[in-house]
């Protein structure tokens, strides 16, 4: 391969032979730093939970009840031969109550069931933080999934209409074989009645673009006025069935479908049976749900999407499926065994030494007033650091018990009816901040904006983001950056809007936030329409606007905070930084992402941002003809 200059795409001066060398694994659409240290950490813990199940869990090891119970059922999740022998029996009788259903009294009740048993339904409640009183739990109502990936993918105008046909089509064709599979009749009016359903639903959804604008999914509804907006179901009476307390405030994400719920429900009774159905038999099949050959023909219409070679083995999948729902468990046993001490002491110190620097930073800022630096100070002393492993496991685990007389789907239905009941149990009540919403075991981090926290998972706190032998400079331009992108989350176009206690609240000057929306625009701008190697798609700037914000704050943040360090190399700091973005997928999963994901594709991330930097131009001396220069004055920075 023909060597890239460093000045003109540092991305493929660090990663092309990486990339040329590198295969997708054929069971993912993609490969790269993430997915590297996913599979070394899903190949020990595979390995674990193997040998656990064999021979029992060696408390000399891992002493805990909770991850006792859960090698259990892990036991009968494994058994191949039981649980084809168990069949399609569970999704067979849910379905066939759906269709069964002759009035809106009957939907309403079928709903009931739906909601606390995890399942999709034509509507959906769920409890978690007061946005404008985080301290609380509120009780949130949503809206329910497209068919398709995305709202544009049914715009004849859009550029991924013509994907969106292919995949209908697919979507058709697989589903028709399952309902088959399942021993449903008339499977065609089913299918043309969903799909028809579907079409209802779209000019009611939101785009990626819209949900990617979380704080505009705050529209507080009395109950009463919710009620109101259909007289085809009781509203008032669904939640009454799962929330003790009295409601009187439900938080609409999605004000465009209730108001638009009346005119869906009304006259409709057949196409929603037959898309409840749909939706039914889908997702439980693809879920493992029924027999493995079922998930193997379900996921064939998530290939296409995804351009993957091939659905995960039963045993890989039957791991993630488990590793996933009882995230806390897995999680938790993972970082004890992995994850050192001496790692996380220095995570933390890392992450005080950049809240400092950010503290310094906001200080020098001559774009907004002193008014609204304090208001931004106080915000970033607010932040709390949970690094590693939870220190207590979420509650909810402690009410599932698992049976060893059931099935392993019967089992699942259970914890399932465990967690819905847990989670309105939690109505009114104080919110928990001490616990995690990711597993330890997860590569990725967070922000939480209602509890103004950042949490960085043992799972991502490994080599080439981090680790004790590597470099400072490749430490800090790895996870250092990702660290400060984390605590610029709190003041990006969405963390903006919240306060230091995790409400909605303008603490901003007039004039200042204006200023901060010039520069966020900015960044909207150096991102909009940049192509994606290897696809036909480009870069959404304003859905990747928070994101990108992060990147440019974070990598900045992270090299002052290296500089104060004798032993800091920028060369180290500027090949991490490219490192941890190497990324290589198919073209049909980076339409997809591009599309749907708040993260611009990982090649302009490794590389944008850099030529954004203007350290990165000094150390390497570019000139105007090397293409990784950016006149100055065209670089962005908003914080």
């Amino acid at each position: 391969m023909k060597k890239v200059r460093l000045e003109d795409d540092f991305y493929q001066f660090q990663n092309g032979e990486w990339l040329e060398k590198t295969e997708i694994p054929s069971d993912k659409p993609l490969n790269g730093s993430f997915v590297q240290i996913l599979m070394d950490n899903e190949k020990k813990l595979m390995a674990d939970l193997k040998e656990f199940s064999i021979k029992g869990v060696d408390h000399k090891i891992y002493n805990n009840e909770l991850f006792d119970n859960f090698i259990k059922l892990y036991k009968k999740a494994t058994d191949k031969e039981q649980r084809d022998k168990d069949g399609n029996t569970v999704i067979k009788n849910l379905v066939n109550k759906v269709l069964s259903v002759k009035n809106y009294e009957e939907l309403q009740t079928i709903l009931v069931e739906l909601i606390g048993l995890g399942l999709p339904a034509l509507i959906s409640f769920g409890v978690q933080s007061d946005m404008k009183n985080a301290s609380i739990n509120a009780l949130y109502f949503g809206s329910p999934s497209l068919i398709l990936p995305e709202k544009g993918y049914y715009d004849k105008e859009n550029p991924a209409y013509a994907a969106g046909q292919n995949l209908l089509a697919k979507y058709r064709e697989t589903v028709t074989e399952l309902l088959n599979i399942v021993g449903l009749k008339d499977t065609s009016t089913i299918l043309s009645q969903t799909l028809e359903f579907d079409e209802l639903i779209v000019p009611l959804s939101k785009t990626s673009e819209e949900a990617s604008d979380y704080v505009n999914s705050y529209n507080p509804y009395t109950l009463e006025k919710l009620n109101s907006k259909t007289n085809f179901i009781s509203l008032s009476s669904i939640v009454k069935t799962f929330v003790s307390d009295k409601v009187e405030q439900v938080i609409v994400t999605n004000p465009k479908f209730v108001e638009g719920l009346d005119a869906l429900l009304n006259n409709h009774l057949e196409l929603i049976k037959s898309w409840l159905a749909v939706k039914l038999v889908y997702s439980l099949a693809v879920s493992g749900f029924g027999t493995d050959s079922l998930r193997l023909k379900a996921s064939e219409y998530g290939l296409l999407l995804t351009g993957q070679a091939e659905a995960q083995s039963f045993e890989k999948f039957t791991y993630n499926q488990l590793s996933n729902e009882f995230g806390d468990v897995v999680g938790t046993y993972f970082g004890k065994r992995y994850f050192g001490e001496k790692a996380k002491k220095e995570v933390e110190s890392m992450v005080q030494e950049f809240i400092q620097v950010y503290k310094e930073r906001l200080a020098k800022i001559t774009w907004l007033s002193k008014e609204t630096i304090e208001k931004a100070l106080i915000k970033l002393s607010k932040i709390t650091a949970m690094i590693g492993y939870p220190d207590r496991i979420n509650p909810v685990f402690n009410h599932f018990n698992f049976d060893e007389t059931k099935s392993f789907v019967d089992n699942m239905l259970a914890f399932s009816k465990v967690q819905v009941s847990h989670e309105f149990s939690l109505y009114g009540k104080k919110v928990d901040k001490d616990l995690w919403h990711m597993g330890a075991h997860v590569v990725n981090a967070y922000y939480q904006p209602m509890n103004n926290q950042i949490v960085f998972p043992a799972g991502i706190l490994q080599p080439p983001f981090y680790s004790y032998n590597q470099t400072k400079g490749a430490n800090y331009g790895g996870i250092g950056a990702v660290i400060a992108h984390e605590i610029t989350h709190a003041f990006d176009t969405n963390g903006a809007r919240i306060d230091e206690f995790g409400n909605i609240n303008n603490w901003w000057k007039e004039e200042d936030f204006k200023a901060f929306n010039e520069r966020s625009l900015a960044m909207i701008e150096l991102f909009d329409g940049l192509e994606v190697p290897g696809s036909d798609a480009k870069c959404n700037g304003k859905l990747t606007v928070t994101e990108n914000i992060a990147d440019a704050a974070g990598l900045s943040c992270a090299y002052e905070a290296g500089l104060k360090h004798k032993d800091f190399v920028p060369a180290d700091f500027f090949a991490g930084w490219a490192h941890i973005w190497r990324f290589k997928a198919n073209k049909s999963y980076l339409e997809l992402l591009a599309n749907v994901d708040v993260h611009s594709p990982a090649y302009l991330r490794g590389l944008v941002q850099l030529k954004n930097f203007k350290p990165f131009a000094d150390y390497y001396k570019l000139k105007e003809t090397d293409g990784m220069y950016i006149a100055p004055d065209k670089q962005v920075a908003v914080w």
